[in-house]
């Protein structure tokens, strides 16, 4: 039986001064996977989790991918610092591994690959 199966891991990217608030604004208006987390620790946000980053708003699609590099684009004029996202996983434990690494800066997002078979970036 084969599936996706994905590793998330960030740094934590400071929050602008007095922006806490409207980013968790943003976190409430969309529903994650249940084993992938974002969360604001000490006016730091980071994402972690075993699945890939995706997101939906709450009266979204949870099949419709499209909403992860919005919601992104949403949260980096909040951000102070740049935020660093890799993701790596797999699609039936076969070769090759797919890899993503995102920067979400405060003017913008850039993701670096390719896209590979299992619909992710591709690194490798």
């Amino acid at each position: 039986m084969s599936g996706f199966e994905g590793v998330t891991a960030s740094s934590r990217a400071r929050i602008k001064e007095g922006k806490v608030e409207e980013v968790k604004k943003i976190l409430d208006k969309y529903d994650f996977p249940c084993r992938l987390y974002c969360k604001i620790y000490d006016g730091c946000i980071t994402i972690f989790g075993e699945d890939f980053p995706y997101f939906w708003p709450k009266d979204g699609d949870p099949d419709d991918f499209d909403y992860f590099e919005e919601f992104l684009e949403e949260l980096s004029p909040l951000l102070s610092e740049n935020w660093i996202i890799h993701t790596i996983g797999h699609d039936g434990c076969q070769f090759p591994l797919t890899a993503i690494e995102i920067e979400v800066t405060p003017d913008g997002v850039n993701l670096r690959g390719s896209l590979g078979a299992s619909g992710c970036r591709t690194l490798l």
